[in-house]
């Protein structure tokens, strides 16, 4: 796992519990079991393989969630200080690797060729 290493000791230890959370979370369970159950046969089979896969995105699933979080937390522009006196104020680059986190779950789920569409809704209609 791979954390975005702060100045704050404490960011990091909050980080890292951010991700457990999210792992132990049921709607990490239940993303999870859709994919599962979309992939298996009849007899509720399925293949190390797409295992493996649905492991791969699930991991990306946590991290689009931490990467969410964290903009939601220090917004889509950051101050920043060097220390040497010069300060400004950058964009979050959370929002670049949300992006590509994105991308990458979508890559995986054509690979499993799973649709936008078969995906898990929650009970209130939203897709998780």
């Amino acid at each position: 796992m791979t954390l975005l290493m702060m100045k704050d000791g404490d960011n990091v230890v909050r980080k890292k519990n951010k991700i457990l959370d999210l792992k132990n979370s049921e709607q990490y369970q239940k993303v999870k079991k859709s994919l599962i159950q979309q992939l298996s046969d009849e007899e509720k089979n399925i293949s190390d393989y797409c295992l493996d896969i649905i492991d791969h995105y699930m991991a990306l699933w946590t991290t689009s969630k931490a990467l969410e979080s964290d903009i939601e937390e220090r917004g889509v522009t950051i101050s920043w200080d060097n220390g040497g006196g010069q300060k400004g104020i950058k964009k979050n680059d959370s929002i670049a690797e949300l992006n590509k986190t994105i991308q990458q779950m979508s890559k995986l789920l054509e690979l499993l060729e799973i649709n936008p569409s078969d995906s898990v809704s929650d009970p209130d209609g939203d897709n998780l």
